[in-house]
């Protein structure tokens, strides 16, 4: 689901990708409790971990996930969900124990949410780019 995410450094190149960082690091400060924000910035921090396997860069994504599962994630725990499947597979992929049992528990807290969770679609994120498998 996040392995092909990142040819958008290609097409903005590195400086691009890292403008695109600081802008949605710039929202989660601004707005801390914004869901929103959060899935934006763990969205692209996989992205990029799912192109250059840096570990920094999956607890960054990991760290804005959890955040935003303790906020009153809603109508977007559905969105939540599919990150959290898709950085399971991967990190399931690289053998990460400690990654895939913390994942794990995040798509526990998010079923038990999602179960309370209003009915209907929630609102788009807005992500510049789809995980695909």
């Amino acid at each position: 689901m996040l392995r092909t995410c990142l040819s958008l450094a290609e097409s903005t190149g590195a400086s691009g990708v890292q403008e695109r960082l600081q802008a949605l690091a710039a929202e989660v400060r601004a707005q801390p409790n914004s869901v929103v924000a959060l899935l934006k910035l763990a969205h692209m921090y996989a992205q990029i971990w799912a192109q250059n396997q840096q570990s920094e860069l999956l607890d960054r994504a990991m760290r804005c996930l959890e955040r935003a599962v303790i906020l009153d994630i809603g109508q977007y725990a559905r969105q939540a969900r599919q990150l959290v499947d898709g950085m399971t597979k991967q990190v399931a992929a690289r053998q990460m124990s400690q990654a895939l049992a913390k994942l794990k528990e995040m798509a526990e807290r998010l079923d038990a949410k999602s179960n309370v969770a209003p009915a209907g679609p929630p609102p788009p994120l807005n992500l510049r780019r789809p995980l695909r498998p």
